[in-house]
């Protein structure tokens, strides 16, 4: 790829994403909603700082600033990562039947492919704990951002998910592959429900 898909604009990467090409996909797209969501998270921290109001909060306020950029260029890093990863699976499918070393490299980059998406999973669940926790010290004019990042989480966490499952299922080393899988659905099974705790608290206070 000669552009970093993360310098498109965003009808660019819309146009990218609607077209008949390989990447970005479905992987590409979890990355960047995860960090969107992660953003949206930033964003109410930052219309908090500074505050008399929500003074007590400041050094956490601050703390929470500092990871959560780290953690969202993390997520775009991971929406290259996937493209990357997919360029060598796509060869290894296309290798002929008849090569006697198509299983191993097939099996070798399916692993890789796993990668990107499994890690993204592990970084949107920590996106979550920390909208969890914006939810109770941001600024209230900013609850309705909280609410649609994690939104944006919780469907985040589940795409990537998927990435990872297409994977696991063309995997021979079945241990690996379960190891894979309950990893992701533990994610799953805690954080997409604490994601829609929050989306529904949100709500609820807006529509009192």
């Amino acid at each position: 790829m000669e552009n970093k898909i993360t310098e498109y604009s965003c009808h660019e990467f819309s146009d990218q994403l609607a077209a008949k090409v390989s990447v970005p996909g479905g992987g590409g797209a979890a990355a960047y909603v995860g960090a969107l969501s992660m953003a949206l998270c930033s964003m109410a921290g930052n219309f908090t700082i500074g505050k008399k109001k929500y003074a007590q909060y400041e050094e956490e306020l601050q703390a929470i600033l500092k990871e959560a950029e780290g953690i969202r260029t993390k997520l775009l890093d991971l929406v290259e990562e996937d493209a990357k990863m997919f360029e060598p699976l796509s060869k290894a499918y296309s290798i002929s039947k008849e090569d006697p070393e198509r299983a191993d490299k097939l099996e070798k980059a399916t692993l890789d492919a796993i990668v990107p998406p499994l890690e993204m999973m592990r970084q949107i669940k920590r996106v979550i704990e920390l909208l969890e926790r914006m939810q109770v010290i941001g600024s209230v004019i900013m609850i309705s951002d909280v609410g649609c990042g994690a939104a944006l989480a919780g469907a985040a966490l589940q795409s990537a998910s998927l990435n990872v499952f297409i994977n696991t299922k063309s995997l021979q080393d079945r241990d690996k592959a379960n190891s894979f899988e309950q990893e992701a659905d533990s994610i799953l099974d805690e954080y997409v429900v604490r994601a829609q705790n929050v989306f529904d608290d949100v709500n609820a206070k807006l529509r009192k």
